[in-house]
């Protein structure tokens, strides 16, 4: 401001100089630095005035390979046009989004939609992406930030957007060939051919009347036409219940910072089963060992309600691979007076979750346990629980798995590359 109010004053006394001396030369100078000074002001004052900035989002939750069309507006609602203008978004990184300018920070993982263009008095700009979902999450859209000045870009105005839109994507769900799940549930809506207990809601015929029958299941119509005292015959049903049981501990060679594609092969095989269980009315439960209490925790009780299968999609897209990272202990380096903080992820093994959870659950419901890793004690943990329910383990191959899993009498699901562009998946009995 020093520096503008003293050339403001040199420009004054250069118009009464040339004034004065009747010098026009000066006159016109002084008068053209004025001009250029009270124009650099006032769009430094006001470039920001009236400038709208707006983003849309298409749909706040989309299933994988779904396509959410994406819109952002800018406009200048003032007299004052702007000669630049630059609008930057903060965008996923993970997402492909087409058209679409992104600018991809050189020491951070984040990247930015830009866009740098003049406006006019009273103009609007939209301009219109599509967002493709290949990706299981919750994504971020902004915050946003504008930016604009003066003629010469001397002076600057920033101002940002607060508003963040979020995307949540459900993991990709697959056509399954699957056997049916073991169960010892005892009435429900699966026909048997073994007789456990008959369901009093399903009368498949009536036979004559033995000692012990109770009376209440005496058939009077068929009694009083036959003359001979009949009893309704009930037919013998089950339901399979199942927990399904996630580890997201996936065998790695190497560190990721985002989801190996094992683990999301894993998460969606869970979400696929899910879908076929619920779709021949089995009720169902999803556990995993991420967080085992808090908001990071994959934990859904046993349920066969019409909310279910949307409750198992929401936890699966939302569900951390990670687990939470605490720090547990500070190193010092040798030689200086730094702390090197060693930072490791809590997650409890699936040995552990499996022996918690599978002693609450009722006896009469089934384990199905998803895995790609394998070791002594998940064999262990396994053996315990198959004393008590039956348990059905899918094992996933992966390049870096083990061969088999020994001794868990496991359903084995190689896993192929480029499994996002199957759409069924035979697993065998």
């Amino acid at each position: 401001m020093i520096f503008n109010r003293l050339w403001l004053l040199v420009l004054l006394v250069a118009v009464e100089l040339g004034v004065w001396r009747h010098l026009p030369l000066l006159i016109v100078g002084g008068l053209l630095g004025l001009a250029i000074g009270g124009a650099q002001l006032l769009w430094g004052r006001f470039c920001l005035s009236g400038v709208e900035y707006e983003r849309r989002l298409g749909a706040s939750h989309a299933l994988w390979g779904e396509e959410v069309q994406f819109s952002v507006r800018i406009a200048n609602r003032k007299v004052l046009p702007l000669t630049w203008l630059l609008a930057e978004d903060r965008m996923p990184g993970r997402l492909p989004i087409d058209r679409a300018p992104l600018v991809r920070d050189r020491f951070s993982p984040l990247v930015h939609l830009k866009s740098l263009l003049p406006l006019l008095p009273y103009e609007q700009v939209t301009r219109r992406y599509t967002v493709h979902c290949h990706q299981r999450g919750l994504f971020e859209f902004g915050p946003g930030r504008l930016e604009s000045g003066d003629l010469l870009g001397y002076l600057r105005r920033v101002a940002r957007y607060d508003k963040v839109d979020r995307l949540l994507i459900y993991p990709k769900v697959l056509d399954l060939d699957v056997p049916a799940a073991a169960s010892m549930r005892l009435i429900g809506p699966r026909v048997v051919d073994r007789v456990i207990l008959t369901d009093p809601s399903r009368t498949v015929g009536v036979r004559p009347y033995q000692p012990g029958d109770p009376l209440h299941h005496v058939e009077w119509r068929a009694t009083a036409r036959t003359q001979n005292v009949l009893v309704r015959v009930f037919e013998p049903t089950t339901d399979p219940a199942v927990a399904i049981f996630l580890n997201s501990d996936v065998p790695r060679t190497e560190y990721d910072y985002y989801d190996p594609p094992e683990l999301e092969f894993c998460i969606s095989l869970a979400a696929s089963l899910a879908k076929w269980l619920l779709d021949k009315r089995h009720p169902i439960g999803l556990f995993g060992n991420g967080e085992p209490t808090g908001p990071g925790a994959v934990r859904l009780p046993v349920s066969g309600g019409p909310e279910q299968f949307q409750r198992v999609l929401e936890t699966l897209a939302l569900a951390s691979p990670f687990g939470p990272v605490r720090t547990l202990r500070v190193e010092w380096w040798q030689g200086t007076d730094l702390p090197a903080y060693k930072a490791v992820t809590m997650r409890p093994p699936m040995s552990q979750l499996l022996l918690k959870e599978s002693a609450r659950l009722p006896f009469e419901i089934s384990i199905l346990l998803i895995t790609a890793d394998w070791d002594a004690d998940l064999l262990a943990a396994v053996r315990e629980v198959r004393r008590r329910r039956p348990v059905t383990v899918l094992f996933v191959q992966t390049a870096h798995s083990a061969a088999e899993a020994e001794g868990a009498d496991a359903i084995h699901v190689p896993y192929a590359e480029g499994w996002q562009a199957l759409e069924r998946l035979q697993l065998a009995a």
